[in-house]
């Protein structure tokens, strides 16, 4: 089991896209928890031998992960430490951790026996659904848990273009209307009436959504788009739901929304959160990929 682990881990590792090798783990972490620490120390802590302590030191050294220090006293005694790169690196890891704990957690149950029946009932539920598939999913109930949704703010107006222009290069071409809606957002959006949202997570901007005031109580919801990296967190689900939300807090009626067929995942969205397509052989739109026209009567 405890090799399956390591295995799994060095995948997990990958998915969250650090550079760190699981059998490193056990003297990265006390250090982590000590300003300094020497072999002799982290051998009797880690009930570890010192050349499996020394070979894991150094590894991490090598990474530039910790510094090892000549002893002032004794000269011949190294203490070990976090570097700067290490502790930069340490939030980081500590989310993994998180998510390593939790699944853990989930596959032992929630009352956990004999260590031969927990490892029992991690064998059988790993034969279920990989451990490395069991973390990428805590990850994306713990991120898509701690995503918030905001009002604009002008700190984060470079956000609504970096966003929206990365997401529509990605399938289309920009057009002149997504030029002057996203470069002219304050006067073509918020002036108007409308509104703009972002998700927020942590620090990070990573998705956002507008919504663009007509005559008679109707919006148009438009620019909705999400990082790449964190695609598939729900994160449009709840920048869909606040955007919906906020319609009624302004009094409208009505959104509609203009899309193209070829975005399946984003036409199932807009489906579950309530709207429907609709025919307007009248309707003339800004732009060219506009094959679809949904709306949603609030």
């Amino acid at each position: 089991m405890s090799e399956y682990i390591m295995k799994q881990g060095e995948d997990i590792y990958g998915l969250y896209r650090i550079d760190f090798q699981p059998q490193n783990f056990p003297v990265f972490y006390a250090l982590s928890q000590s300003e300094k620490m020497g072999i002799m120390e982290l051998a009797e802590l880690l009930q570890l031998t010192h050349p499996g302590v020394i070979q894991q030191a150094k590894a991490l050294e090598k990474m530039g992960l910790i510094d090892s220090i000549q002893g002032e006293d004794d000269r011949r005694r190294r203490w070990l430490s976090l570097s700067q790169k290490g502790k930069e690196l340490l939030p980081a890891l500590q989310d993994v951790w998180q998510d390593i704990q939790a699944s853990l957690d989930e596959a032992v149950g929630p009352q956990p026996g004999t260590l031969l029946e927990n490892l029992d009932r991690l064998e059988q539920n790993f034969s279920q659904l990989p451990f490395a598939k069991r973390v990428a999913q805590k990850r994306k109930e713990r991120i898509g848990s701690a995503v918030e949704i905001i009002d604009y703010r002008e700190e984060y107006k470079q956000e609504f273009g970096r966003i929206n222009y990365a997401w529509i290069e990605k399938y289309f071409t920009i057009e002149a209307a997504d030029r002057e809606t996203i470069d002219q957002h304050i006067s073509k959006i918020l002036d108007k009436g409308g509104c703009i949202l972002f998700a927020r997570f942590g620090t990070q901007i990573i998705g956002t959504v507008a919504l663009i005031k007509g005559e008679d109580g109707v919006y148009e919801l438009v620019k909705m788009g999400v990082d790449e990296a964190y695609q598939g967190y729900r994160v449009g689900w709840k920048l869909g739901q606040a955007a919906i939300k906020k319609g009624k807090e302004l009094s409208g009626r009505r959104i509609f929304l203009e899309s193209n067929k070829r975005l399946g995942p984003a036409i199932n969205l807009y489906k579950k959160l309530g709207f429907r397509e609709v025919i307007r052989p009248s309707f003339q739109s800004e732009y060219d990929r506009c094959d679809i026209i949904m709306e949603l009567y609030l």
